[in-house]
C-alpha cells in the first residue's frame, strides 16, 4: 500500500528534523579547532629531546617523531572538518587513534623493552613484505622492480643483522597487535567501538555504500531529504570521531607529561579536556536518543 501524501509529509517533516539536530556538529567547529591549537602548542613547548626523566636516548627519539606524527595526523582531521572534507575523516581518524595508542603503549616502559620490540617488528615485517615484493618482481621478469625489491631487502637485512642484539633476548616478545595495545592502555571499549567499528571506512566505505543504495528505495518526493539526511550523519559521525582524536591526543600528551614531572603542562591539558567533554557528550547523547 502506497504511503499518502500526508503521511510522507509527516515523515519529511521528521527527517528534517532529524537533519537539524545532527547538523549541530557545525557549531562545535570552532570550539575544536581552539582547543587543538591549544593542545598542539603545548606539545611544541613539551623537552623531550632534552629531559633527564626518560632515561633512553631512544626513547626520547621514538616518543618526539611519534608525537609530532600524531599531531600532524590530528591537525589534518581539523582541516578536513574546516574544509568539508568529511568523507576523508573517518579513514584517518583511526590511523590517529592508533598513533596515539602507540605512544601511551611506549612511554609506560621504564626499561624500553617496548621500543626494542617495535624496531624488531620493523626489521621482521619489512624485511617479510620485500621478500614478497622481490619474488613477485621475478615472477613477472621485472628487472627494474627486481634490482629495487632486492636493494629494499638487502639493506633490511644489514639493519637486522647489526641490531643482532634484539634476536638473542629470548624474553623480548613481539610487537602486539592492535588490540593487545588497546587492552594494554586500558582502552578496550574504545578499540571495539572506536577502532574496530571504524574499520569499514578504510577498506570499503561499505555502510555508506548500503545506506546510498536504499534512496532509491523511497518515494521519489522523500529521495533528496534522505539523501541529505545521510550525509548530515555521516559528517556528524565525523565529527565525533574527530573529538575521539582530540581525546586520544589529550591523553598521550598527559601521558608525557606525567613522564616529564610536568605539571604546569599537565594542568592546562586537563583543563582543556574539561571543554572537550560537552562537546563529545552532544554526541553521545544523540546516539543514545537514536537507538532509544
Amino acid at each position: 500500500m502506497e504511503p499518502t501524501a500526508q503521511q510522507l509529509e509527516i515523515l519529511k517533516k521528521k527527517m528534517e528534523d532529524d537533519i537539524r539536530v545532527k547538523a549541530q556538529y557545525k557549531q562545535q567547529e570552532k570550539s575544536i579547532s581552539k582547543i587543538f591549537y591549544q593542545l598542539k602548542k603545548i606539545s611544541i613547548n613539551l623537552n623531550i629531546k632534552n629531559s633527564d626523566e626518560i632515561k633512553y636516548v631512544s626513547k626520547q627519539a621514538t616518543i618526539d617523531i611519534l608525537l609530532k606524527a600524531l599531531t600532524q595526523s590530528t591537525e589534518s582531521l581539523i582541516l578536513l572538518m574546516k574544509s568539508k572534507l568529511h568523507f576523508g575523516i573517518d579513514p584517518l581518524a583511526r590511523v590517529t587513534l592508533e598513533y596515539a595508542v602507540n605512544l601511551i603503549y611506549l612511554i609506560d616502559d621504564n626499561e624500553n623493552i617496548k621500543n626494542k620490540q617495535l624496531l624488531k617488528h620493523y626489521f621482521d615485517d619489512t624485511l617479510k613484505k620485500s621478500k614478497r615484493w622481490y619474488e613477485s618482481a621475478v615472477d613477472n621478469n621485472d628487472k627494474d622492480e627486481i634490482h629495487i625489491s632486492k636493494t629494499k631487502m638487502d639493506f633490511i637485512q644489514e639493519l637486522k643483522d647489526e641490531h643482532h642484539i634484539l634476536y638473542n633476548d629470548d624474553t623480548l616478545k613481539k610487537w602486539p597487535n592492535a588490540h593487545d595495545r588497546f587492552l594494554a592502555c586500558g582502552l578496550k571499549s574504545s578499540y571495539r567501538t572506536l577502532y574496530a567499528m571504524n574499520s569499514d571506512s578504510v577498506h570499503s566505505l561499505s555502510e555508506d555504500v548500503y545506506n546510498f543504495n536504499t534512496i532509491p528505495n523511497y518515494p521519489i518526493e522523500l529521495q533528496q531529504t534522505i539523501e541529505k539526511y545521510f550525509l548530515t550523519a555521516n559528517a556528524s559521525l565525523s565529527i565525533y570521531h574527530i573529538l575521539e582524536c582530540i581525546r586520544f591526543y589529550s591523553m598521550a600528551l598527559q601521558n608525557i607529561c606525567i613522564l616529564l614531572k610536568n605539571n604546569e603542562d599537565l594542568t592546562k591539558i586537563n583543563n582543556l579536556v574539561i571543554k572537550l567533554e560537552p562537546l563529545l557528550e552532544f554526541h553521545k547523547d544523540e546516539v543514545v536518543e537514536e537507538y532509544s
